[in-house]
């Protein structure tokens, strides 16, 4: 029997931590299964108790952490079309961990 060499069990961890890392990440709505970010501008979102439909506004990093901010439309406004007066849009911030436990990709 061989013995691995410490370059080859770090590329093997690397692999195993990488594919867990996809799957937590897929678990969520912001991510699909490869990692890549869905949540996109004018994107339609639904909170989970109330039901209610949000349009996506925004989605930045934040400065101080790793998380992402997520900025939502009420659901009274229009999901696009709204461009040219955005000064009269109502619009609240979120942040990744309260939009992964309350709300779901439509």
């Amino acid at each position: 029997m061989s013995k691995l060499s410490e370059p080859e069990v770090i590329n093997i961890m690397r692999e195993a931590y990488h594919d867990r890392l996809l799957e937590v990440i897929g678990e969520s709505d912001i991510y699909d299964k490869q990692g890549n970010m869905i949540l996109t501008k004018d994107l339609k979102v639904r909170h989970k108790d109330s039901q209610f439909e949000y349009t996506v506004d925004d989605v930045h990093g934040d400065e101080g952490t790793d998380d992402l901010v997520i900025k939502l439309n009420l659901p009274e406004e229009p999901r696009v079309g709204n461009e040219l007066d955005d000064d009269s849009e109502e619009i609240f911030v979120i942040d990744q961990e309260e939009f992964e436990k309350e709300y779901e990709v439509k």
